[in-house]
């Protein structure tokens, strides 16, 4: 691979925390002369930054014919605004890899009322029913509760929320980020009954 010894020096700089990191990875996470895992790994990184040059990046290889980056290109999309998700992730909607799929359902769960026509609607609920099945297959995974819990609480589905998170903990007591779950349930009911205060 020609372009194969481009990658450390970007790595190594992202490990430093170097200001030039940013744009060294989306080099590389652009640079088709990369092997395909290189390229996931570059985006990967660059997830969670809400940079031009990350949102360039992950456009550019969002529509790669692998599976991995493609995938690494929606980790950068959960970071932007629903504009820029609803752009990246709508098409992954309808995507030939399932995992691809359900990785589209998780950025788009919090703003599917955004979705534009039925038939993105329609696909959205396929792919986190999809999502929810993946889910479900590690039912003795206290994380897999976890992670159906904060995605039903993002659908508004609170009482479903909630069991999840209660699994989570019958399989893991005292697991940090179920309490937090089933804390922030609490809160968005309380939230929900105060138009309702007073009126007894």
């Amino acid at each position: 691979y020609p372009g194969f010894q481009r990658f450390p020096d970007a790595f190594a700089a992202d490990d430093r925390h170097d200001s030039s990191a940013i744009e060294s990875l989306a080099r590389v996470a652009t640079d088709s002369t990369e092997p395909w895992f290189v390229r996931a790994s570059a985006l990967a990184r660059l997830a969670g930054q809400t940079s031009p040059v990350a949102l360039r990046a992950a456009r550019a290889q969002a529509h790669d014919s692998r599976p991995f980056v493609r995938l690494a290109a929606l980790q950068i999309a959960e970071g932007f605004g629903t504009a820029e998700r609803l752009e990246l992730a709508v098409p992954m909607l309808f995507d030939s890899t399932r995992a691809v799929r359900q990785g589209a359902a998780w950025v788009l769960v919090s703003i599917a009322a955004s979705l534009r026509s039925a038939d993105e609607r329609r696909a959205f609920d396929s792919a986190a029913a999809e999502f929810v099945a993946s889910q479900r297959y590690n039912a003795d995974q206290p994380g897999s509760h976890v992670v159906l819990g904060v995605f039903f609480m993002q659908r508004n589905q609170l009482d479903l929320a909630d069991a999840e998170f209660r699994a989570a903990l019958r399989l893991q007591p005292q697991m940090a980020e179920a309490e937090r779950g089933l804390e922030a349930i609490k809160q968005a009911r309380n939230i929900a009954l105060l138009p309702f205060a007073g009126r007894a």
